[in-house]
């Protein structure tokens, strides 16, 4: 086990945190596992690969290392799964390759104990998945609802597989939360905690990635940061009790609290949360060092404008698109262009800007990404337009340093960013650029957001603070 984690640091028990396991590759499993199994094939590769670290039962090659699948429905046929080092840069270092039956005996000559394994909760995989269909709002007993498609995380560490808090309409631990913390603007509107829900789901994520969701022994309270603070500057925790409903989550929610909270709600929560942890939660920390936060204009911004015009065209104003396509060449697509019905920010409180546009406006948008394709001149129309806008963008920070947000994508466990589009408008940003830095400190254009999805990224951090980034 030494030499294995020795050769490959980024390894460790934590199967979740990093192995890439697509849905296919999970999915020869469901047959072959136990009934109460099926369902979570990448619980069980979680588990697996935990109790092989402890055992020792695995098998290391150079390329890849196999280790043997448990919780099988028939005991006399060997499981195993397989992982070989991720081609694709920037993903998880490691990805499941496969997940079946040994029928190579890959795990030959390898001895595995009979010892019992200790339960550990469900994880899911780290890729997005396809929202499940939502329950109606019921005691704390019903099912979560399902995250969204496009949703920041959706893995091992995901709040939804962890406990049950219901996050639908006429949430009550929305209205709990925003009532204790300081006041803000939690939605785009009315009764709207679509930033909250955000805000909450990927602070949980990156504080369970860090180990910094406390469970006490008899694993009978369990409580996190949740990073925010009353008027008075008081940490606030969000505490859960176990879930008592078999085969669902193994937390519920609880309550809010702070550490000595004399409301009659918040009272003997605090009570319990002091009693069962020596030290309070702590916050997440997003980065190490200020210079990752604060945008340095005397880099170079080289974008993949590919990804940014082309994949993600249903973010970009159309009004922008239909003002570069002026010429007669053009003048049908043009047409299309201006007759498009859709809003990227769509949604519920759980998909808050829906995926990209499917239906009529997915048509559309489809049959403009294959005009752009096939016509360089207009790609290089709306590139050059963008790189105008994106150049003012930087002039515009030299001038303030506040005018490049600064946000945080749990799942690359990585600081970007924002920085402000006027394309409609020179005056008037209406997107943002997504600039990563890269290993020699300049920046790489990663993709586009709509101004609300920048907002509900960049406040995972703070409360933005930038003239340009605002709700509303």
């Amino acid at each position: 086990m030494a030499t294995l984690f020795d050769e490959h640091p980024e390894m460790n028990d934590d199967f979740a945190s990093f192995v890439f396991a697509a849905k296919k590759a999970q999915s020869f499993l469901t047959e072959l596992l136990q009934p109460a199994s099926r369902g979570h094939e990448f619980a069980v590769l979680c588990r697996s690969w935990k109790r092989s670290v402890e055992e020792g039962s695995y098998v290391s090659k150079p390329d890849q290392v196999a280790f043997q699948v448990f919780e099988g429905a028939d005991p006399s046929v060997t499981l195993c799964a397989v992982i070989k080092p991720n081609k694709y840069e920037g993903a998880q270092p490691w990805a499941l390759t496969y997940a079946g039956k040994d029928s190579f005996s890959t795990l030959a000559g390898v001895a595995v104990s009979d010892a019992a394994e200790a339960p550990v909760e469900d994880t899911v995989q780290e890729q997005a998945v396809e929202p499940e269909p939502q329950p109606e709002p019921q005691p704390e007993q019903a099912p979560a609802p399902a995250a969204p498609k496009n949703a920041p995380m959706t893995n091992a560490r995901d709040l939804k597989d962890y406990a049950f808090i219901w996050m639908g309409p006429g949430s009550t631990f929305f209205k709990e939360l925003a009532a204790l913390a300081q006041p803000e603007a939690w939605g785009f509107s009315e009764g709207d905690y679509s930033v909250l829900y955000s805000y909450i789901v990927q602070t949980f994520y990156k504080l369970r990635r860090d180990g910094l969701v406390l469970e006490n022994e008899e694993r009978t309270f369990a409580a996190m940061n949740t990073g925010l603070v009353t008027p008075r500057y008081e940490d606030i925790y969000l505490c859960f009790k176990p879930n008592t409903k078999a085969g669902h989550q193994p937390w519920c929610y609880a309550g809010v609290c702070t550490q000595y909270d004399n409301r009659d709600k918040g009272k003997a929560l605090s009570t319990t949360l002091r009693n069962t942890f020596r030290e309070m939660p702590k916050r997440a920390t997003f980065f190490s060092d200020v210079s990752d936060i604060v945008f340095d204009a005397t880099k170079d911004v080289v974008c993949n404008w590919d990804h940014i015009i082309v994949e993600n065209i249903d973010r970009i104003p159309t009004d922008f698109i239909a003002n570069q396509l002026y010429d007669k060449q053009a003048a049908e697509i043009r047409e299309l262009v201006e007759s498009i019905d859709y809003d990227p920010d769509h949604g519920t409180i759980q998909d808050p800007f829906g995926d990209h546009a499917t239906g009529s406006a997915g048509a559309q948008f489809d049959e403009l990404r294959s005009f752009l394709q096939s016509s360089p001149m207009h790609f290089n129309r709306i590139k050059s337009a963008m790189e105008g806008a994106l150049d003012r963008a930087i002039k515009r920070a030299e001038y303030s340093f506040r005018t490049g947000v600064p946000s945080f994508y749990p799942t690359i466990n990585k600081v970007q960013i924002l920085l402000p589009l006027g394309l409609v408008d020179e005056d008037q940003p209406d997107c943002a650029l997504v600039a990563a830095k890269d290993r020699w400190g300049n920046y790489e254009g990663k993709t586009i957001l709509t101004l609300r999805m920048a907002y509900n990224n960049a406040r995972l951090l703070c409360r933005p603070e930038s003239e340009w980034l605002k709700v509303g």
